[in-house]
Order: structure tokens, then C-alpha cells, then sequence
């Protein structure tokens, strides 16, 4: 047998009574104790003391619960009944009734208070009838978790308004509000209010809990699984609709736009807004602004169009003050394409003209300086854009430059092979000296051009036909007989470069096209 854990406060379970007699103890018994017995059963009408119908021992109610959560067949657990002690008969009747869906609804003597903790648990699987598993969610004694997976049985049964009814009736009776808050959210978040038969309740489930002062704790889910419920709203009479809205409103602001989002048909007139937002029109935007990212989808668009646009551009026109003005300042890339450009503008110049704090601080002198140096600044800003801009045009034109010398340097190739050719030049040496003039002609034109700016394109057009430039002006350069040569003609170790020097690459011989003029230190 398992061993069970009360739930509630610790009952005696089984009450022992006298086993009966056997026919030999009964004849010892002395006469007058036998007419003693015999007078004492008359004066109580007790029954026939035949041994068929002598009283045995009471049934354990462990024993019993023990039997229910085994599968035993309601037949045999139905005879086993009127053995209980009295106390736990009228309990057992009631769990029998739990296993059928007949309709029954439980009586006051469905007191699970009085069933071990873990039994609750296996009666959860056990019961079928929808009234009891309603009892069960909203008896105090079911753990949270347990209240969910009770939840989710209620969504396999089908609903209809009186079994609604029953639900609401037994909602009422938690007594703590949080806990009833906690159910009623489950319930609308669960999605067992997209069960077919409880499509038809999603209004009315709703409104109770808003009459009651519950808040939906995650809105935005919520609210979006019963957009189903959009038409049963919109066939609502007018004054029943706004007074959904107001509640919603005074309940929660961010509720109130998930529900205009998703389940309302309004057109959003100016009557509407008049009548329903108020004066809380603020807030209402304020809400929807640092909540819109959750709210984006394929319904935003036209929500902000018809909704929020025409608020926020009302809301605007009225600001007189920068009290009222600094939140949506701080908002503004949020809103800016919902409004025309001279809105905000329009607000601030208003406020400037208002001798409040903010107005006075923003007329300060020293805002006025700030504002002076940022327009210097920006004036900067342009400058130094426009010369950045015309550095470009110099860079693209010095890329120009460059082509052309690599062009006329591939001009200069082509016109000596022509020339070679015409003169019918068969040395080789000699074509090598003639084009070792040539190119020493060509860096002596080009030699000033190394010091500016796109030298160092120059030099990389020079390398590309073989021609390599040795040692800047000014700087350091090792003395070498063959590249490099002195004013005074005489040989030093190291020297300053007073002209840059030239080799030529010719296939694997280098020639020296002009040497590097050294200088001493």
C-alpha cells in the first residue's frame, strides 16, 4: 500500500471495533450477563446478531484511495464505500462521481483538504467530469503546476455557457487575489480559449477579469492569440465596446493598445479619441513609443496611420510648455515620420515664447553662446568638406598626370625600336646606348617632379619599365665607384645625396643611366 502524506490537518483514518463472537463464546457467557446483553440489545433495537450479518472491521480509507488510484472498477470501489468510516463516505461517493462526465457537480463534501497531496495528483488523471476538474483548479490545496496541467484538461472538453458559468463561480471563491489573477491569466494564455467551444466565451472571459480588477501580465501574447474574438467585439453595441476600452485604459495603458492592435475595429475618429483616450492621451503614446518595437508587425503601418499620427499631431499643436514637450523631444527619431517636419518646430517656438523654467532656460545667454559655436562649427564643417572634396579632384587629376607619363614613356619604347629598325641598327650595344640616352633624357625631365606630391606615383610608373631612382636629395648614401660620383671627383665613404642617381634593368644586365652626385656630411 503507498504511504500517503495528509494534505491538510492529520484525521484518524480507521476506527477499530470489537470482532464478533464465535457460537462457544457465547454459551460461557454467564446467565445474567446473557440477560443483561439481551436486555441491553433490546432497549437499543440494535440488529439480528446472526453471524451473516454481524459488522466487520471498517475499510481503510488509504486502502481504498489506494484501489481508486490503481484502476479498480467503479463497481467494486462503489461496494466498498459503505464500508468507510462514515466520515470519508460521503468524500468517496464524490470521487466516484469525479470519474464520469454525467453533468454531476460536486456538493460542499468534496473536501480534497482531507486527501493526501500526492492522491491529488494521480486524481487529476482520474477525473473526467469537467465540474470536478474546475473544483480541483480552484481549490486552494492544488499546487501552481498541477493548476496548469488542469488548465490543459479543461481545453479537451467541450464548453458551453453554464459550464462558463460554473467556472466563474468557482474563479469567485479564491479568495487570494493573486492566485486568481495567476489562473485567469493562465487560462488566457494557455490557448484553450482557441478551442472551438470556447471561441464563443473569449469576450466574456475577458471582461470578467477586467470587471475584477485583473491585469493581463503579458499582453502582447495574450492579446494577440485572441484576435479570433475581433468580430464577436465589433458586433458589440457601441456603449458595451467603449466600456471595454475605458477599463482597459484605467487597468493598464500598454493592454489598452494591444487590444486596439489586435482585437478592435474602430476607425480611430477624432469623436473616439475625444471620448475614450481623454486626457490621457500622453501616456497613451508614451507607452506605445517605448513599447513599439514588440509591437512591430504587418498591422503597424496602418495603425500608426490611422491612430497614433492624428494624436501625436494634436498632441503637439497643444504643447505650450517644454515640461510637456521634453518626452517626445527625447523620442523623436521614433515619431519623426509621423508627423509633418514643422510640427515639433512649430511646438518649441511656442514654448520659447512662455515665461516658464524650461523657456527661461533655453533663452539663457549662455545657451545662445553654445548655440553661436555650433553654428561656427558647422561653418567649419563645410570648409573642411569643400577642401576635401577638392583633394579629391587633385588626386584624380594627379593619377592623370601619371598615365600620361607611363604613356609617353611607352611612346618613347616604341619610336627607338622604330628607329633601330629604320636605321637597320644590328648592335646590340649600341641599341642599349641609344636607349640609355633616351631614358636618361626622359628622369632629367622628370627629375623636378619626384620632390611634389605624386612623386612617389612617378617613381612606381619609372620601376614598371626597369628604371630605379637612387637616393633622395638630402639624405644619406654609401659611396659605390660604380653608382655614384663627387664635385671633386674624389672617392669618400659615405656622402649627402646632392642629385638622385638612375639605373636601367635590360634584361639581366643593369646599366647606369646617371649617377648619384654625393656630397661630405
Amino acid at each position: 500500500m503507498v504511504s500517503w502524506a495528509p494534505c491538510g490537518s492529520q484525521i484518524s483514518l480507521r476506527k477499530q471495533y470489537p470482532l464478533p463472537m464465535s457460537s462457544e463464546q457465547i454459551e460461557k457467557i454467564p446467565k445474567a450477563s446473557k440477560s443483561a446483553k439481551v436486555k441491553n440489545s433490546t432497549k437499543k433495537a440494535a440488529p439480528n446478531l446472526s453471524k451473516s450479518k454481524i459488522s466487520q472491521q471498517k475499510f481503510d480509507f488509504l486502502k481504498w484511495l489506494d484501489m481508486y488510484s490503481s484502476g479498480i472498477a467503479i463497481e467494486k470501489l462503489n461496494l466498498s464505500v459503505p464500508e468507510l468510516h462514515t466520515e470519508f463516505q460521503n468524500l468517496a461517493t464524490e470521487l466516484l462521481l469525479a470519474r464520469v462526465d454525467t453533468g454531476d457537480k460536486p456538493t460542499n463534501k468534496f473536501k480534497i483538504e482531507k486527501l493526501p497531496n500526492d492522491f491529488v495528483k494521480v486524481l487529476r488523471t482520474k477525473v473526467s467530469n469537467r465540474f470536478y476538474l474546475i473544483s480541483l483548479l480552484c481549490n486552494s490545496c492544488t499546487e501552481l503546476e498541477l493548476k496548469r496541467l488542469l488548465i490543459g484538461d479543461l481545453g479537451q472538453k467541450a464548453f458551453s455557457k453554464d459550464d462558463l458559468e460554473f467556472l466563474f463561480y468557482r474563479l469567485e471563491t479564491i479568495k487570494d487575489l493573486t492566485t486568481k489573477k495567476i489562473v485567469w491569466n493562465e487560462i488566457l494564455s494557455s490557448g484553450i480559449l482557441q478551442q472551438e467551444s470556447w471561441q464563443q466565451h473569449q469576450l466574456k472571459f475577458l471582461d470578467w477579469g477586467l470587471s475584477r480588477g485583473l491585469h493581463v501580465i503579458n499582453p502582447i501574447e495574450t492579446l494577440i492569440g485572441l484576435r479570433t474574438a475581433s468580430q464577436q467585439f465589433s458586433s458589440l453595441e457601441t456603449p458595451l465596446r467603449n466600456k471595454t476600452y475605458r477599463k482597459l485604459l484605467e487597468l493598464d495603458i500598454l493592454t489598452f493598445i494591444v487590444f486596439l492592435l489586435h482585437i478592435s475595429s474602430e476607425s480611430f475618429s477624432p469623436k473616439f479619441v475625444e471620448q475614450i483616450i481623454g486626457k490621457k492621451n500622453v501616456s497613451v503614446l508614451l507607452v506605445y513609443f517605448e513599447h513599439r518595437q514588440l509591437l512591430v508587425g504587418p498591422w503597424i503601418e496602418n495603425f500608426e496611420r490611422q491612430f497614433i499620427s492624428p494624436i501625436l499631431k494634436t498632441t503637439l499643436d497643444q504643447v505650450m510648455c517644454f515640461e510637456d514637450l521634453l518626452p517626445f523631444v527625447v523620442k523623436l527619431n521614433q515619431f519623426s515620420h509621423l508627423v509633418p517636419v514643422d510640427t515639433l518646430p512649430r511646438a518649441v517656438s511656442r514654448s520659447l515664447k512662455r515665461e516658464d523654467e524650461y523657456s527661461t532656460l533655453l533663452s539663457d545667454s549662455r545657451v545662445a553662446l553654445l548655440t553661436d559655436k555650433l553654428d561656427t562649427l558647422s561653418h567649419e564643417k563645410s570648409e573642411i568638406l569643400g577642401e576635401l572634396t577638392s583633394e579629391k579632384a587633385r588626386n584624380l587629376e594627379q593619377e592623370k598626370r601619371i598615365k600620361d607619363f607611363e604613356s609617353a614613356i611607352e611612346n618613347y619604347e616604341n619610336r627607338l625600336r622604330s628607329q633601330m629598325k629604320s636605321d637597320n641598327l644590328g648592335s646590340e650595344a649600341m641599341s642599349q646606348h641609344i636607349k640609355a640616352d633616351l631614358l636618361k633624357t626622359l628622369v632629367e625631365s622628370l627629375d623636378h617632379l619626384f620632390m611634389g606630391s605624386d612623386g612617389f606615383q612617378l617613381e612606381r610608373a619609372l620601376q614598371k619599365i626597369g628604371v630605379s631612382r637612387l637616393g633622395s636629395p638630402g639624405s644619406e648614401f654609401t659611396w659605390d665607384s660604380e653608382l655614384c660620383e663627387t664635385l671633386t671627383g674624389e672617392a669618400m665613404e659615405n656622402g649627402i645625396v646632392v642629385r638622385s642617381g638612375y639605373t636601367w634593368q635590360n634584361v639581366d644586365k643593369k646599366i647606369v643611366i646617371r649617377r648619384v652626385l654625393l656630397k661630405l656630411k
